[in-house]
């Protein structure tokens, strides 16, 4: 089951792929909500990483979407932002989110923040 990456700047998305892959992920990255909403049908992802500012749809708004529908709600969101402050991150969490990460995401720790948020969700 691969991992989700909705992320529209190509070197945030570069690089959070590539951090997972390393880690042996197998990854798919979606530039928006739209591409990211066909991606869940065909590979049904454990965790979705969706930037919270996006093209169109916001991730606010696509994980919401996400945790309203049977079939996704069970999938870990991960929020990561350049937005920094505490009401970026108590929203990131009110739409279902299981954490939230500021932007530049700190590449040591991220992969193990993913794991442990996969873990708590089981």
């Amino acid at each position: 089951m691969p991992i989700v990456v909705v992320e529209d700047d190509p070197a945030s998305a570069r690089l959070l792929s590539t951090v997972l892959r390393l880690e042996g992920a197998p990854v798919e990255v979606a530039s928006d909500a739209a591409s990211a909403h066909e991606l869940l049908t065909r590979s049904r992802p454990r965790v979705v990483i969706v930037d919270l500012v996006l093209p169109g749809i916001n991730g606010l708004l696509f994980v919401r979407q996400l945790k309203s529908q049977p079939d996704t709600r069970g999938i870990v969101a991960i929020a990561v932002s350049a937005l920094n402050g505490e009401e970026t991150a108590r929203l990131a969490l009110l739409a279902g989110c299981a954490t939230f990460l500021r932007k530049p995401i700190d590449v040591a720790t991220f992969p193990s923040v993913v794991r442990q948020c996969l873990s708590e969700a089981q």
